[in-house]
């Protein structure tokens, strides 16, 4: 799955634990990262962020395992490009 937000959209991702018999665990701590915080961050609480145009992942990790997801950042909306033009 991926996840696309504009520069400057946020958006609160979750992670669920589970434990060996598929249960969820509701106490264990999660920490969030992200691959590039140029093009997205990512907050304690699984609030990301678009930064600038591009692609990163961002990863949950608890009691020693990862999941990540992919985000892509596009445009913020009424960009002007080079020319002049506006995208978005």
């Amino acid at each position: 799955a991926t996840v696309s937000l504009r520069a400057g959209e946020t958006r609160l991702l979750s992670a669920v634990v589970q434990g060996p018999k598929g249960e969820t665990l509701r106490h264990v701590p999660i920490t969030w990262a992200s691959s590039d915080p140029g093009i997205v961050t990512v907050g304690p609480d699984g609030v990301v962020t678009g930064r600038r145009f591009g692609s990163a992942r961002i990863a949950a990790s608890a009691g020693g395992r990862r999941a990540t997801v992919a985000v892509d950042v596009r445009p913020a909306t009424g960009v002007s490009n080079t020319r002049g033009r506006t995208v978005g």
